[in-house]
């Protein structure tokens, strides 16, 4: 992921309370989830294994918008997107 930073946060010396940032990239993802498979013999029972592992890859982004809060510390409201 490369990020492109404006405002707070975006490097030590900035005085800005507020700053926002914005990226793209690209993602591997990993995940447990629940997979059905139908009974062959009943045709409305299935069967649920909740181990199942499985990934993803993809472009992703993300945007943020920073709040300056006291010294270091702030608040980040982020939202990222994974395809």
């Amino acid at each position: 992921m490369v990020n492109f930073n404006i405002g707070a946060g975006s490097a030590a010396g900035c005085q800005s309370r507020m700053g926002f940032f914005v990226g793209a990239g690209f993602a591997y993802n990993v995940g447990t989830v629940e997979q059905k498979f139908p009974d062959t013999y009943y045709d409305w029972v299935e069967y649920v294994d909740p181990y199942k592992t499985t990934s993803t890859v993809g472009p992703a982004g993300n945007i943020g918008l920073r709040i300056a809060v006291g010294g270091k510390n702030g608040i980040i409201l982020r939202s990222t997107l994974s395809i």
